[in-house]
Protein backbone atom coordinates (compact mmCIF):
# COMPACT_ATOMS: atom_id res chain seq x y z
CA UNK A 1 0.00 0.00 0.00
CA UNK A 2 1.42 3.39 -0.98
CA UNK A 3 0.05 6.28 1.08
CA UNK A 4 -1.47 9.22 -0.81
CA UNK A 5 -1.15 11.43 2.24
CA UNK A 6 0.58 11.25 5.60
CA UNK A 7 -2.38 12.75 7.49
CA UNK A 8 -3.56 9.33 8.66
CA UNK A 9 -0.16 8.43 10.11
CA UNK A 10 0.89 9.71 13.54
CA UNK A 11 4.09 11.79 13.53
CA UNK A 12 6.52 10.15 15.97
CA UNK A 13 9.63 12.28 15.56
CA UNK A 14 11.10 15.06 13.49
CA UNK A 15 14.76 15.79 12.89
CA UNK A 16 16.89 17.84 10.56
CA UNK A 17 16.73 15.30 7.73
CA UNK A 18 13.53 13.34 8.18
CA UNK A 19 10.12 13.03 9.74
CA UNK A 20 9.19 9.65 11.19
CA UNK A 21 5.58 8.45 10.95
CA UNK A 22 4.00 5.36 12.51
CA UNK A 23 3.04 3.14 9.54
CA UNK A 24 1.70 0.11 11.39
CA UNK A 25 2.35 -1.64 14.71
CA UNK A 26 5.98 -2.54 13.94
CA UNK A 27 7.08 -0.28 11.06
CA UNK A 28 7.65 3.39 10.37
CA UNK A 29 7.88 5.63 7.34
CA UNK A 30 11.05 7.72 7.19
CA UNK A 31 10.14 10.75 5.08
CA UNK A 32 12.79 13.27 4.02
CA UNK A 33 12.21 16.85 5.19
CA UNK A 34 13.00 18.15 1.72
CA UNK A 35 11.96 16.31 -1.41
CA UNK A 36 15.03 14.53 -2.66
CA UNK A 37 15.80 12.65 -5.82
CA UNK A 38 14.81 9.02 -5.79
CA UNK A 39 18.41 7.92 -6.39
CA UNK A 40 19.46 9.25 -2.94
CA UNK A 41 16.68 7.31 -1.23
CA UNK A 42 17.50 4.23 -3.31
CA UNK A 43 21.13 4.56 -2.26
CA UNK A 44 20.17 4.77 1.41
CA UNK A 45 17.88 1.76 0.95
CA UNK A 46 20.73 -0.21 -0.66
CA UNK A 47 23.09 0.65 2.19
CA UNK A 48 20.57 -0.52 4.79
CA UNK A 49 20.01 -3.72 2.83
CA UNK A 50 23.76 -4.34 2.56
CA UNK A 51 24.39 -4.01 6.29
CA UNK A 52 21.14 -5.09 7.97
CA UNK A 53 22.18 -8.73 8.37
CA UNK A 54 25.67 -7.79 9.57
CA UNK A 55 25.16 -5.02 12.13
CA UNK A 56 22.33 -3.75 14.28
CA UNK A 57 20.30 -1.40 12.07
CA UNK A 58 16.57 -1.19 11.38
CA UNK A 59 15.44 -3.57 8.64
CA UNK A 60 14.20 -1.82 5.50
CA UNK A 61 11.36 -3.28 3.48
CA UNK A 62 10.73 -1.07 0.49
CA UNK A 63 10.64 2.41 -0.92
CA UNK A 64 7.16 3.90 -1.01
CA UNK A 65 6.05 7.22 -2.40
CA UNK A 66 3.73 9.68 -0.78
CA UNK A 67 2.72 12.16 -3.42
CA UNK A 68 6.03 12.72 -5.16
CA UNK A 69 8.22 12.12 -2.08
CA UNK A 70 10.12 8.85 -1.66
CA UNK A 71 9.85 7.26 1.80
CA UNK A 72 11.62 4.34 3.43
CA UNK A 73 9.42 1.71 5.05
CA UNK A 74 11.46 0.23 7.86
CA UNK A 75 11.32 -1.40 11.28
CA UNK A 76 10.37 0.73 14.25
CA UNK A 77 13.02 0.55 16.94
CA UNK A 78 11.61 1.02 20.41
CA UNK A 79 13.63 2.85 23.00
CA UNK A 80 14.95 6.32 23.65
CA UNK A 81 17.46 8.31 21.65
CA UNK A 82 20.94 9.08 22.97
CA UNK A 83 20.14 12.58 24.21
CA UNK A 84 16.99 11.53 26.06
CA UNK A 85 18.93 8.70 27.67
CA UNK A 86 21.68 11.06 28.78
CA UNK A 87 19.19 13.54 30.22
CA UNK A 88 17.74 10.81 32.40
CA UNK A 89 21.13 10.18 34.02
CA UNK A 90 24.55 11.55 33.18
CA UNK A 91 26.18 8.38 34.57
CA UNK A 92 25.02 6.67 31.36
CA UNK A 93 27.73 8.52 29.43
CA UNK A 94 30.41 6.12 30.69
CA UNK A 95 29.35 3.17 28.51
CA UNK A 96 28.63 5.13 25.35
CA UNK A 97 32.13 5.56 23.87
CA UNK A 98 32.81 1.82 24.00
CA UNK A 99 29.46 0.98 22.43
CA UNK A 100 29.92 3.56 19.67
CA UNK A 101 33.47 2.32 18.97
CA UNK A 102 32.18 -1.24 18.73
CA UNK A 103 29.40 -0.23 16.32
CA UNK A 104 31.87 1.67 14.15
CA UNK A 105 34.32 -1.24 14.14
CA UNK A 106 31.52 -3.57 13.03
CA UNK A 107 30.54 -1.14 10.28
CA UNK A 108 34.12 -0.72 9.06
CA UNK A 109 34.51 -4.52 8.87
CA UNK A 110 31.88 -4.71 6.11
CA UNK A 111 33.49 -4.90 2.66
CA UNK A 112 32.76 -1.74 0.70
CA UNK A 113 32.06 -3.35 -2.67
CA UNK A 114 30.02 -1.34 -5.16
CA UNK A 115 27.16 -0.42 -2.82
CA UNK A 116 28.90 2.31 -0.84
CA UNK A 117 29.94 5.60 -2.34
CA UNK A 118 32.90 7.68 -1.26
CA UNK A 119 32.64 11.06 0.41
CA UNK A 120 33.79 12.47 -2.94
CA UNK A 121 30.84 10.80 -4.66
CA UNK A 122 28.38 12.21 -2.16
CA UNK A 123 29.93 15.69 -2.39
CA UNK A 124 29.79 15.57 -6.19
CA UNK A 125 26.14 14.58 -6.06
CA UNK A 126 25.19 17.28 -3.54
CA UNK A 127 27.06 20.01 -5.40
CA UNK A 128 25.66 18.97 -8.78
CA UNK A 129 22.07 18.77 -7.55
CA UNK A 130 22.05 21.92 -5.41
CA UNK A 131 19.44 24.52 -6.29
CA UNK A 132 21.24 27.11 -4.17
CA UNK A 133 24.60 27.15 -5.96
CA UNK A 134 25.28 29.03 -9.17
CA UNK A 135 26.83 27.22 -12.13
CA UNK A 136 30.04 29.20 -11.54
CA UNK A 137 30.22 28.22 -7.87
CA UNK A 138 29.47 24.58 -8.70
CA UNK A 139 32.30 24.60 -11.23
CA UNK A 140 34.71 26.05 -8.66
CA UNK A 141 33.65 23.54 -6.01
CA UNK A 142 34.12 20.65 -8.45
CA UNK A 143 37.56 22.04 -9.23
CA UNK A 144 38.47 22.20 -5.54
CA UNK A 145 37.04 18.75 -4.90
CA UNK A 146 39.28 17.42 -7.67
CA UNK A 147 42.36 18.60 -5.76
CA UNK A 148 41.52 16.52 -2.69
CA UNK A 149 42.90 13.05 -2.16
CA UNK A 150 39.92 10.68 -2.32
CA UNK A 151 41.74 7.54 -1.10
CA UNK A 152 40.18 6.21 2.06
CA UNK A 153 37.44 8.85 2.10
CA UNK A 154 34.45 6.54 2.17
Amino acid sequence: MTPDSLTNYPLLAEGGQSKIYQYDATRILRVPQRRRDFDRIRYEFEVYEAVQDRISVPRVYQILTCGDTPCLLMDKIDGSDLFTSLRSGLYRVFGIPGRLASLHADLLAIPVGETFETNHGKAEYCIGHSDLLSAELKSRLFELLGTLDCRGSS
